[in-house]
């Protein structure tokens, strides 16, 4: 049994305040924990300052991709007109 599930037993039995304070610390630093394994296990810095120049550089990155998108989706939607168009008039000269 961890302290964390030690700690509830007692609170459970005999509300202690220095106790629940205790859990929430020890949740806090779960939470933490958790979240630095998260950034690691992506590869990322777990340094603030890093943190943000990465998240700065991703969404440029995002901004660029997304620009790209729209290039090319202007592009099929032009060549999906065409391909509408040539169907037309083969439908017509079929006729």
């Amino acid at each position: 049994m961890n302290l964390k599930d030690r700690i509830q037993m007692a609170l459970a039995e005999n509300y202690n305040e220095l106790l629940s304070e205790t859990l929430e610390y020890i949740e806090a630093l779960n939470e933490l924990q958790s979240l630095q394994n998260t950034l690691e296990s992506h590869d990322l810095p777990t340094d603030s300052e890093d943190l943000d120049k990465e998240l700065t550089q991703a969404q440029a990155e995002y901004a660029s991709l997304n620009l790209l998108y729209d290039g090319l989706s202007d592009r099929y939607d032009t060549l999906s007109d065409i391909a509408d168009r040539y169907q037309a008039l083969t439908d017509k000269l079929c006729l």
